[in-house]
């Protein structure tokens, strides 16, 4: 058991010192730069006509939301247009820190689903639980496994929020681009989110037709294959739909109670989309998406080495696993979750500002079956049956293009129903009584928000929003404690009417270095603890976060380098502990967190592109007083409270980087691409005590692909985890001990594509 004490410390006068640093060295670097190499024009290709390259304000017109990639001719590095301000923009004129990764970053890395995106994303910790992801971001996210967990790093899917924790592991089989925001989005995005956002954006339907279909195969037996086919249906209508499927056949290890493969996954899913072009002013966009997620991936189990709580040794083999589920017939653990739902993209052009209507509906089902004790025996089963869904509705009202002031005005309407459906938890830890809790929690909101860019002087300009969350919260429980006789505690409701905010200055050094200095407030949610009846509801949690960073392009558009540095006031912290079966939430911490990011992109030669980033955290507890401390073993000692002030924050790796190298070689037999991935992360606290952690470890992935002269077809061969690292997908701290689950060890295989 390690503790360290909480120094005082000057950290916002050496971030004030490091920002003035940074921005006096850039810009005498800039100055340089462009006393010695003259500007030139840079062309770009936009329908096949050479245009002048966008002035650094004004970003290239995308065509809709999905934006563009807008290529130069010279050698340089593309534009990338977003929308991290809800409108389209360039990614380096955004006064906001966003990771952009597009569709040819995600096919060069193998990234197949949102698991994989932290090796991306400098920062990002994804804390895999039972496949309800729970990503973090600069150390800040929720653990929370329940249907009402929302996450404090929200997702949303063109425009759409999903809710459950179950439903943010997403395939990508027709992407456009993701973008991460980092920092607490306290103005536009829907619910609200204290860690960040990630954006997923996929493609709109086109009126020429198109057809790719992919078909990989694997070790470990496994099959993937997917197929996405556009085309138009009428001058004004067009369409489209992505599938994919993902087959798991053989374990990475061996399950000790059924002999059986340990850590199994299968994945399908299919989205479709209608554009309506009614006329230059107004379009429309339906979409729907089905999903169905199943695995035994996530079995839990000790460290090897480590007594359960039966006083067994956990295996070791550290791909094994110990579930023992007797109300499954003696079978693994599994989860089985199908989500799915509609929405409707209205948009239309007045000629003061542009209307858009977001409406959607979705839905979460399925069932979580798990011995939480990982330990051979009936000792704990819990049979979970999950069920959520909400609907949101959304207006926005977005300024002309080239307007003085840039403004946008919106209202989000949000509501949610979130229960397990009649769970059962059993086994020898409650002399095998049939306990069945029940809670369904129900959350109505109401957002209105707004926020304005204004030009103060003609090279500086200064952002303001404001969002009022008017937020009511309902929770009914029961439990049947395996007598016969049902308890009904009564109904209980809390609520929530809170401002949030963002304040920025943004200023343009020159035509491609800004620099920009922000103050935000983001917000999460309150909710309740549906597995533990009758217990009091947990509040909202608070971030302020204070930012400066520099975006540039240098050498002609060669490099770019993005730095920012940040320092967050996190209050009222959401914690989550697991003294028994059920996740319990409290209010227990004050914590800061601070640290520093890198993003660059450099093309030394043609042909080459090195992208690197890297990100450095560290956080700490400022007070909590009142932590639980499990034992790595359940046989080493009951829990008892812990004063955790002054140690380091959940899920907060003090770095993460990756660099990435591709090159392209074309010759007259078709081009060839090599790319080559390293990913480093140092070791993690998975509990506030810093008792339960999770080493560091470097991992390197590679690829090969060769496109035949047409550009029709395409074979590839991949690795991942080509040094077979073994390394922790999540942890959790329980009264059971120390659970783990490993992540995936080498993987590779070979990948046939055909597109025309």
């Amino acid at each position: 058991m390690r503790m360290s004490l909480p120094r005082k410390s000057q950290l916002p006068v050496s971030l004030l010192l490091v920002q003035s640093g940074i921005y006096s060295i850039l810009a005498l670097f800039a100055c340089s730069v462009h006393a010695q190499t003259a500007p030139a024009g840079v062309g770009v290709e936009t329908a096949q006509v050479a245009t002048p390259a966008p002035a650094a304000g004004n970003p290239p017109d995308p065509a809709g939301d999905a934006g563009a990639a807008v290529s130069t001719t010279d050698g340089g590095m593309p534009e990338i247009v977003v929308t991290a301000q809800r409108k389209s923009e360039r990614l380096q004129a955004v006064p906001i820190t966003v990771n952009v990764v597009t569709a040819s970053d995600l096919e060069e890395r193998g990234i197949v689903d949102t698991r994989q995106l932290a090796t991306a994303i400098p920062g990002l910790f994804i804390n895999d639980l039972a496949a309800a992801l729970s990503p973090y971001l600069r150390g800040v996210g929720t653990n929370g496994v329940n249907p009402n967990s929302e996450q404090s790093v929200a997702l949303y899917v063109d425009g759409v929020y999903y809710a459950a924790p179950y439903t943010n592991l997403q395939s990508f089989s027709n992407i456009e681009r993701i973008e991460v925001l980092k920092g607490p989005q306290g103005t536009l995005f829907g619910r609200n989110a204290t860690g960040g956002v990630i954006q997923v954006v996929t493609r709109d339907p086109s009126f020429d037709p198109h057809f790719e279909g992919t078909f990989g195969y694997g070790n470990y037996e496994t099959i993937s294959t997917s197929v996405y086919a556009t085309t138009g249906l009428t001058d004004q209508l067009a369409a489209d739909v992505a599938a994919q499927i993902y087959d798991q056949q053989r374990g990475w290890g061996r399950d000790i109670a059924t002999g059986g493969y340990a850590h199994l996954s299968s994945n399908g899913s299919i989205r479709t989309k209608l554009l309506y072009d009614l006329d230059d002013a107004t379009e429309f966009k339906l979409s729907g998406d089905f999903s169905r997620y199943k695995n035994t991936e996530d079995e839990l189990r000790l460290p090897p080495g480590v007594r359960n709580v039966a006083g067994q040794l956990s295996p070791p083999n550290p791909y094994d696993a110990t579930d023992y589920v007797h109300t499954n017939n003696y079978g693994p653990g599994f989860l089985d979750v199908t989500s799915y739902g509609v929405s409707l993209n209205a948009k239309h052009d007045f000629d003061f500002a542009q209307l858009v209507s977001i409406s959607a509906w979705r839905k979460a089902t399925g069932c979580l079956c798990v011995d939480t004790s990982a330990a051979l025996a009936y000792y704990t089963d819990a049979i979970a049956p999950v069920d959520e869904q909400s609907f949101q509705q959304e207006f926005q009202l977005i300024s002309p293009k080239g307007s003085e002031l840039d403004w946008l005005a919106g209202l989000f309407l949000f509501s949610n129903r979130a229960m397990y459906n009649n769970p059962t938890i059993s086994g020898s830890a409650f002399d095998f009584a049939q306990i069945r809790p029940y809670g369904v929690q129900t959350t109505r909101s109401a957002s209105p928000y707004a926020q304005a860019t204004a030009t103060i002087l003609p090279k500086t300009k200064v952002t303001a929003g404001l969002r009022y969350t008017l937020e009511r919260e309902w929770y009914y429980s029961s439990i049947n404690p395996g007598t016969g006789v049902e308890t009904h505690f009564p109904n209980q409701t809390q609520g929530m009417d809170r401002f949030t905010w963002r304040l920025a200055l943004d200023q343009e050094l020159s035509d491609d270095i800004h620099a920009f200095i922000s103050y935000n407030r983001g917000l999460k949610s309150g909710g309740y603890d549906l597995l533990s009846p009758g217990t009091p509801g947990f509040r909202p949690e608070i971030l302020d976060a204070y930012e400066t960073g520099v975006k540039s392009e240098l050498f002609d558009h060669r490099a770019r380098l993005n730095l920012s540095a940040f320092y967050y006031d996190y209050k009222d912290i959401q914690v989550q502990s697991v003294p028994s079966f059920a996740v319990v939430t409290t209010n227990a911490a004050k914590a800061r967190i601070y640290g520093f990011d890198l993003d660059s992109e450099v093309r030394p030669i043609d042909h080459l592109t090195i992208t690197a980033s890297a990100s450095l955290l560290y956080g700490k507890y400022l007070s909590y007083p009142n932590a639980v401390f499990y034992y790595p073993s359940p046989l080493q000692g009951a829990p008892h409270p812990f004063n955790a002030t002054g140690n380091t924050t959940i899920n907060t790796p003090k770095f993460t980087g990756s660099v990435k190298a591709t090159y392209d070689l074309p010759t007259d037999r078709g081009d060839f691409s090599l790319s080559t991935d390293v990913y480093i992360r140092s070791s993690v606290d998975y509990d506030p005590t810093n008792t339960s952690r999770g080493p560091g470890y470097a991992m390197l992935d590679a690829s090969l692909k060769w496109i035949d002269p047409s550009e029709t077809y395409s074979v590839e061969a991949w690795g991942h985890n080509l040094t077979s690292t073994y390394y922790y997908a999540t942890g959790e701290a329980t009264v059971y001990g120390f659970a783990i689950e490993p992540g995936a060890p080498r993987t590779f295989g070979a990948t046939l594509a055909v597109k025309y």
